[in-house]
């Protein structure tokens, strides 16, 4: 070998220890994540003689069926050494949801002048089944289960027993009751912490019940309309697992009657 190539060859070897040098790559990385919380345990050798350290950047997310609930964003240093450095950095996020979830993370470090060497995690757990709505008569009847131990409806503020009393009886147009009813579930369904409450519709009928008496005798237009939107109410009350009329069997009436018409209902009775 003459002395041309040997020089070449140390030149290009210089080169690759250079480059090597200046290179910041991760030597461990370890991720775990549960309903307590994340945390990641990770060693980076700093390889930039002309800088002290370099600040990981990490964003760690809490997602559900695709859509980010919370996210939290951050960085840590790390040192320049001989041994690679150890850091460990952990979060928690409040108010976990109900049913199964995704905590994911990911961690750039910067490789040099331009660009990151990236490690990532991600765990799908679930904390607890998930919360199902219930219907009116499960609120009437289980007390001890009120998320709230007052209520407000219609504008009018209830204490628990003020408002069961509320559910039970049968008022003239009884329509305005049954509305009321399934407005209070949906209402305790949602402070109990079910998904996807219809709170347009929750706050409509809030505003019907408002503005009409318990007792007033509606137009037929009206009745329709507090019907209408019981029924819609009454649907996220049901929860799609229980898909089933309300099971009030100390109440005269049940749901399959209130879809008729009130001439209808009476007909029964002749």
């Amino acid at each position: 070998m003459n002395k041309r190539t040997v020089f070449l060859m140390t030149g290009l070897l210089v080169m690759i220890l250079a480059g090597a040098a200046h290179a910041n790559r991760y030597d461990s990385f370890n991720a775990t994540a549960d309903c307590n919380g994340w945390s990641v345990d990770g060693a980076a050798k700093i390889g930039q003689a002309d800088r002290p350290g370099v600040n990981i950047l990490y964003t760690v997310t809490l997602s559900q069926n695709g859509d980010i609930l919370d996210e939290q964003t951050g960085e840590i240093y790390v040192r320049a050494l001989m041994d690679p450095d150890p850091f460990t950095i952990s979060g928690s996020f409040d108010n976990l949801p109900s049913g199964s979830f995704e905590i994911s993370g990911v961690f750039d470090l910067p490789y040099y002048d331009d660009g990151f060497v990236t490690e990532t995690f991600s765990v799908e757990m679930s904390c607890g089944q998930a919360t199902v709505a219930q219907r009116p008569c499960f609120w009437r009847n289980n007390p001890d289960a009120w998320p709230v131990e007052i209520v407000e409806v219609g504008g009018v503020t209830y204490t628990k027993s003020e408002a069961r009393d509320m559910m039970r009886g049968c008022f003239r147009h009884r329509v305005i009751k049954r509305l009321f009813r399934h407005t209070l579930a949906a209402k305790l369904n949602a402070a109990n912490g079910v998904a996807d409450a219809p709170t347009a519709l929750i706050a409509e009928a809030d505003a019907f019940l408002a503005a009409h008496d318990f007792h007033q005798c509606l137009p037929r237009s009206e009745r329709r309309a507090a019907r209408l939107l019981k029924n819609e109410i009454r649907e996220f009350n049901r929860d799609d697992s229980n898909k089933s009329f309300d099971d009030d069997s100390d109440n005269e009436f049940d749901d399959s009657a209130d879809e008729m018409t009130l001439n209808e209902f009476k007909a029964m009775y002749r």
